[in-house]
């Protein structure tokens, strides 16, 4: 029979020979194993069967106790709990722990991983705060989200009282939360406490800024949105945008009569169509937007040029894009601007009545960012002039009021805020952010993942 503290490969027979019989009683004499634990020297508690192990510690030699800890650790592996309670009750033991081998110190961590991933899958709870029209538009079948947590909750957040929605996270306690538009914002003792569950928003959609509160990222919160799904879309209604100012489509409709009595080669000449291919062309904002728009605009063989604070030439320059070194310089040189940059302290209302001055004439501005940006009285101002067109997705105020001016330029043209997601899309964000929550689980990257830095210029 092997010694106690032999090698670990002699552990099996050595623990069936050894363990099998009684257990050493301080107190005196030997104990019987149906004795309570409080005399066992020490134990391991398996909280699947709820029975101790009892073992000398002092008897014990450094490898002989580390195969011994890592055997059982590994035997409780097909435990539906995984909790296992290590009880010291020898002063032998932390001499031990300070000389267990580093192979098998690696093996114990591989299995406590292992452990701590079984934890989180069998523990897990997702709360669903979407409202029924963003359930019906990003998860036709819904059934799907209750089978990635093992506990999943659906509450129609938004027409949630402040106290009742706190209440649903206190009592509920989610470890991840699925949020969309209609989702009221995080309380912000929730959001900030270390100790809460809360460790994971998936926000189906795009900015988090009204929803997460900031201590949620800076106690170590995790959130997603739909990354960069939305860029192409929103590029696509830019370009739309462009292309119909160029085309005056504003003026069409007030155009509609005259156009039955006009020849056809008569009307380009009233309405000043233009075209958009040979162009130059700026973008205000270098983000994924303005990138894949770049993408578009190839096949216009247009010039393009480009201004963002923080966004290093290099990146513009990789994108055959000619970056500019202000903004002046950039709406100088545009005769299509595009608005792209985010909102923040610094950008409000930056686009102002000096800025819009040095557009060229005829020029089209096109915002597809943030209201907010623009100093729309001064915006106001040139198009009451004639001299540039706008197209704008987004204003200050929305929605537009039926009485507000801007529906009276002709040299500009509308759209409701509708750059993305297109109807026919909108699953793909659902199943974009059902596959973030499957890998939140199973401890996989996350994609679309908002930083820090990203958060502070969403708006």
């Amino acid at each position: 029979m092997p010694e106690r503290g032999g090698h670990h490969a002699s552990l099996r027979p050595w623990r069936n020979k050894e363990l099998a019989g009684p257990i050493s009683n301080p107190g005196g004499g030997m104990a019987p194993r149906d004795s309570g634990r409080e005399k066992h020297p020490a134990h391991f508690l398996d909280q699947r069967n709820r029975q101790a192990v009892g073992i000398d510690f002092g008897a014990l030699g450094s490898v002989g106790f580390t195969a011994l800890l890592y055997e059982y650790r590994c035997g409780c592996r097909e435990s539906t709990n995984w909790g296992i309670i290590f009880v010291i009750r020898h002063s032998r033991i932390m001499e031990l722990l300070n000389t267990v081998p580093d192979i098998l110190e690696q093996k114990i961590a591989a299995v406590e991983t292992e452990k701590s991933d079984c934890v989180l899958s069998t523990t897990s709870r997702l709360l669903v705060t979407l409202n029924r029209y963003e359930m019906r538009k990003f998860f036709p079948d819904a059934s799907l989200l209750n089978s990635i947590f093992p506990e999943t909750r659906s509450v129609e957040a938004c027409c949630l009282k402040a106290e009742e929605w706190q209440a649903v996270l206190r009592d509920y306690q989610p470890t991840a939360i699925l949020s969309c538009w209609s989702t009221p914002r995080v309380p912000d003792d929730i959001a900030a406490d270390p100790e809460s569950p809360l460790k994971y928003i998936c926000h189906v959609t795009g900015s988090p800024k009204g929803l997460v509160p900031r201590s949620f990222f800076e106690r170590g919160g995790i959130v997603t949105n739909w990354g960069n799904l939305a860029a192409g879309q929103v590029a696509e209604q830019a370009l739309l945008l462009a292309l119909s100012a160029l085309r005056n489509q504003g003026a069409w409709r007030s155009q509609t009569e005259e156009f039955s009595h006009t020849p056809f080669w008569d009307m380009v000449e009233t309405l000043q169509t233009q075209t958009l291919f040979g162009r130059r062309v700026g973008l205000h904002g270098f983000g994924q937007i303005a990138q894949s728009l770049v993408r578009l605009l190839r096949p216009f063989d247009v010039q393009v040029f480009a201004y963002s604070h923080g966004v290093p030439t290099e990146v513009m320059e990789q994108a055959r894009v000619n970056p500019c070194d202000s903004l002046s310089s950039l709406f100088s040189k545009s005769e299509v601007l595009f608005e792209c940059e985010a909102l923040t302290p610094n950008t409000f209302q930056c686009v102002d009545e000096n800025l819009l001055s040095r557009l060229p004439d005829g020029a089209v501005f096109v915002n597809i960012a943030r209201g907010h940006l623009v100093n729309e009285e001064a915006l106001q101002r040139e198009l009451q002039s004639g001299r540039i067109r706008a197209a704008l997705d987004v204003v200050a105020t929305e929605p537009l009021t039926p009485e507000h001016s801007f529906w009276t330029y002709p040299n500009a043209v509308l759209s409701p805020h509708i750059g993305a997601p297109t109807a026919d899309m909108t699953h793909i964000y659902g199943e974009f952010a059902s596959e973030n929550l499957r890998r939140f689980l199973n401890r996989m990257p996350l994609r679309g993942t908002v930083s820090l830095s990203a958060y502070d210029r969403c708006t």
